[in-house]
């Protein structure tokens, strides 16, 4: 039992522990300190709510239907090309790089926000639905429930440690230097990952 726990959450925190959108977003809401739980729980629930729903189901339906991992892997492509060309103008443009400029956003504009950075995003579906999903649902219906715990123990302590975790780096984010170099950092990585979605759609 322990060892199927442990592969979930190892599994689990293979697939998130990684700068992607919704992290970033998730780290500049923490050092923003606007909605810092909300944002944190919404993230989390999502990934409870689509990870379930691999483990205890869905995943049986991609790892016979390869077409319908390509086609959303096809939409990650897009998704994250588009949020690398954003994060690139956001280095570019230094009246959008500290943090106290410019007034707080709405806190259901913030829950959209994260809504939209999450459910949007393709790439949560492979991970979670799809990857995760598949792995899970090949396991005894036994140990599915252990592994599903797993899955969602990682998600929790991630998205909650990166919220919280923030506000230690906030002296650093308070230089516009750093945020010209993070936001850099962003384009390269997500026009990375989508790179290779593609070469894995292409294949």
């Amino acid at each position: 039992m322990i060892h199927t726990y442990l592969h979930g959450f190892l599994l689990m925190a293979s697939m998130i522990i990684a700068i992607g959108a919704q992290n970033v977003f998730v780290l500049k809401q923490g050092l923003l300190k606007q909605a810092v739980f909300t944002v944190a729980f919404i993230c989390f629930l999502c990934d409870f709510l689509l990870t379930s729903a691999g483990v205890l189901g869905i995943g049986e339906i991609f790892s016979i239907s390869p077409n319908a991992a390509k086609i959303l892997s096809l939409c990650g492509v897009i998704f994250l090309s588009y949020y690398g060309f954003c994060a690139l103008l956001r280095a570019i443009k230094p009246t959008s790089l500290t943090i106290t400029q410019g007034k707080k956003s709405s806190y259901w504009k913030i829950v959209a926000q994260t809504l939209a950075v999450t459910l949007l995003n393709p790439h949560v579906y492979l991970d979670t639905m799809v990857i995760v999903g598949t792995v899970g649902a090949k396991l005894a219906a036994t140990q599915r429930w252990t592994f599903l715990f797993g899955c969602i123990s990682a998600s929790f302590l991630w998205f909650f440690c990166l919220a919280y975790g923030a506000r230690l780096l906030l002296p650093l984010f308070n230089r516009p230097i750093t945020w010209r170099i993070l936001d850099g950092a962003i384009a390269i990585i997500m026009w990375a990952i989508a790179l290779s979605l593609l070469l894995s759609v292409i294949k």
